[in-house]
């Protein structure tokens, strides 16, 4: 009789352990298929499908509330990646925004560190820099040494408030013809041997050594974003746990794009209303601020700024940024086609460059007299690439008759990314113009999902971690399928890739990384996740 009751007893326990057993697997089935199912966007281009101007998919507005995509059901906020928590505080991934965004730009701000973050305020140690056997730099010059000099410069009072950047604007060079003039040199503009001995003495640098200086102060690097559904612009650190800080007021709803100019305070924001594409070239003015004030004046002073601007023509399709950011490209529609139009950010000047009757164009400013012209692509229609001399305008054919081609020219111009439609996916190759060698790449990388760096010598790209059977471009462009990447390093001098971040295996997020962008020092990179618009930052030197 015991016997028979110890069986029953360890019968039921087992009934139940196969209950539970079966109740896990199929949870964990749901939750695979839910995990490499893709997330559609329901977009076709950057501005929707649908004609509706008030629905940008994967959105949320300033208050948190969800947007909703192209079916109508809410999108979930991007601080979750199906399910999975993502960690705010990892020092080598950020969500830096969980808003959808439209673009973003980076920034390094100089600013004071807290008399209570300081042991001894009064005499702690500033950075100083030794500009001993600098190269010599003028007016329109693009180097390291810039982003130190502007910094020592900002300290002078008051302060010039150059932005930190390695480009010698015309900020700059007012700053420096201002700084010559008061130590007794030539106000020329050009910073050689004497400029540089007199930064060093107004640093206190005698004998190579560091001083102290009154105040304590760090350059902070940043991003500046324009969120998606209200064109309202902030700030926010990005190596440092900051709250976001909104720097205008002004709202410029639904916008789907946003480029900045080198000086972070021109913003073109592009969105659709009434069914037509409006650009509009935002001026930021902040409230010049005195250095001598005492920092609770200074934190009095409102640090929201005025916005002003100048809408460019209607329907406007492609856009792009100089390398040195102070011009514009654009492509105006005109009667028999479109004519290529440069904008100056500074002067607002306008010039035609170039005209045809091809209307449907990706535009790539990639050297500073070079712009790569790609016509719209799809995977059953051939393509063509063009590269367009803003200062001559002659027109110069790359590649031709490659269906689904898209490219990104290398910032040299003397080698092409681009990718090709094949049965099921893409290919993706190199071509250096001036020998039409070809070279294939691994991973196949879609080239909108990269971007090269400054000396053209490597590429990051955004890559599925498995293959996905799709006609490129045009799935992923409609949002019928969705990748989950990791960050490949390719070198372009002996085209050799490996994976620099896996976001799936790493953090357990799934990401579809678009519009890759690099910090001037090449130690940080950005992209927005398509699956939802949210904003990412990789710390590549952590």
């Amino acid at each position: 009789m015991e016997n028979k009751k110890l069986f029953k007893i360890l019968g039921l326990i087992a009934i139940f352990l196969l209950v539970i057993f079966s109740w896990v697997v199929i949870r964990d089935a749901k939750r695979n298929k839910i995990l490499n199912t893709p997330t559609p966007t329901g977009i076709e281009n950057p501005f929707g499908t649908s004609g509706n101007d008030n629905e940008l998919p994967g959105s949320k507005d300033d208050n948190g509330t969800p947007g909703t995509g192209s079916n109508g059901t809410a999108i979930s906020p991007p601080s979750t990646s199906n399910g999975v928590t993502v960690v705010e505080d990892n020092p080598k991934l950020r969500q830096l925004s969980e808003e959808s965004v439209a673009g973003f730009t980076f920034w390094n701000e100089e600013r004071e560190i807290p008399e209570s973050l300081s042991s001894t305020p009064d005499t702690a140690i500033v950075e100083v820099y030794d500009f001993s056997g600098y190269k010599t730099v003028k007016f329109g010059d693009k180097a390291d040494e810039i982003i130190t000099i502007k910094t020592v410069l900002n300290r002078q009072t008051p302060s010039p408030a150059l932005v930190i950047d390695n480009n010698y604007d015309s900020d700059m060079k007012n700053a420096v013809i201002d700084f010559q003039n008061r130590n007794g040199l030539g106000g020329d503009g050009v910073i050689g041997p004497k400029t540089y001995a007199k930064l060093n003495s107004f640093q206190g640098l005698t004998n190579f050594t560091s001083v102290k200086k009154p105040k304590n102060t760090e350059t902070v690097p940043m991003i500046r974003f324009v969120k998606s559904t209200s064109g309202i612009l902030y700030d926010q650190a990005i190596r440092k746990q900051e709250a976001e800080r909104k720097i205008t007021d002004t709202s410029v709803p639904r916008v789907a794009e946003a480029f900045f100019d080198s000086t972070k305070n021109n913003v073109v924001m592009r969105y659709l209303k009434d069914g037509i594409i409006q650009t509009y070239v935002a001026k930021l003015t902040f409230a010049k601020i005195d250095p001598n004030l005492t920092q609770a004046e200074k934190d009095a002073i409102t640090k929201i700024a005025e916005v002003s601007g100048d809408f460019l023509p209607e329907n406007i399709e492609t856009v792009s940024i100089s390398p040195d950011g102070k011009n514009l490209f654009y492509m105006n529609p005109v009667s028999g086609g479109v004519a290529g139009i440069t904008y100056n950010f500074a002067t607002k000047a306008k010039k035609q460059i170039f005209d045809t009757p091809l209307r449907e164009w990706i535009a790539n400013w990639a050297t500073d007299s070079k712009v790569n012209l790609t016509t719209k692509s799809s995977g059953v229609v051939p393509g063509y690439s063009f590269s367009l001399d803003t200062k001559t305008s002659s027109f110069n054919k790359n590649l031709g008759g490659v269906e689904g081609l898209t490219t990104l020219m290398s910032p040299d111009g003397k080698k092409v990314l681009y990718a090709k439609a094949v049965a099921g996916g893409l290919t993706t190759f190199v071509l250096e113009l001036s020998t039409g060698k070809e070279v294939s790449i691994s991973p196949n990388a879609m080239p909108e999902k990269c971007i090269w760096t400054s000396d053209s010598k490597a590429i990051y790209c955004a890559a599925p971690v498995k293959t996905v059977s799709f006609v490129y471009p045009d799935d992923w462009y409609k949002g019928k399928i969705s990748f989950d990447d990791a960050l490949w390093m390719i070198d372009a001098t002996d085209y050799t890739g490996n994976i620099e971040y896996d976001f799936l295996s790493k953090n357990g997020v799934t990401i579809d990384a678009v519009n890759l962008q690099l910090r001037d020092e090449e130690d940080y990179i950005g992209f927005i996740n398509k699956k939802d618009g949210s904003l990412w930052g990789l710390d590549l030197v952590r």
